[in-house]
């Protein structure tokens, strides 16, 4: 048996190699493999920057929420004397919480037309890295979408609830 065999793997390793000295014994004995472990071996770069790819993307989500939730909390604290005074006035919480959620859901729909604008100009790009799936495949493209539009509207309800719960007597007292 070779050193590189691994008989856990391939327990029928030591009688192949028992077989082919007996055919021509001058056959140098050669580690036997699963038809795994050259599929592993083959597919190892795809796999590495397939899982670089993810990791990218993942972190583009997270700073793309951050971001959102950033924007959202900045417009909402800019606007909390117009808030305080709406609820002086007898406006209802949840219509000052709708308001920070409609202005971020506006951020949302632009940047979602611009990201599948910006998607489907780099189809080229993606084809070569997709297997089996259109680049311009409506369920992926839909599942994407649908993701990064509830989680960005996820990242607006803090600062909406914020200014929700804003006291209209602390910010009349401010002026």
């Amino acid at each position: 048996l070779s050193d590189h065999t691994d008989t856990t793997q391939l327990p029928a390793a030591a009688t192949i190699q028992g077989i082919l000295k007996d055919i021509d014994p001058r056959v140098p004995p050669t580690h036997l493999r699963t038809l795994g472990s050259y599929v592993d071996d083959a597919t190892a770069r795809v796999r590495l920057t397939m899982l670089l790819i993810t990791v990218a993307g993942g972190a583009a989500l997270l700073l793309g929420v951050i971001g959102v939730y950033s924007v959202a909390s900045y417009a909402a604290a800019g606007r909390v004397r117009e808030f305080g005074i709406r609820l002086a006035l007898g406006a209802a919480p949840s219509r000052v919480g709708s308001m920070v959620l409609g202005d971020g859901a506006r951020l949302v729909a632009i940047g979602t037309v611009a990201g599948l604008l910006a998607a489907l100009a780099a189809t080229k790009f993606l084809r070569a890295l997709l297997y089996e799936v259109e680049p311009t495949s409506v369920a992926e493209f839909a599942l994407a979408t649908i993701l990064l539009v509830v989680v960005t509207l996820l990242a607006t309800l803090l600062p909406a609830r914020r200014a929700a719960r804003t006291h209209p007597a602390v910010v009349l007292r401010g002026e």
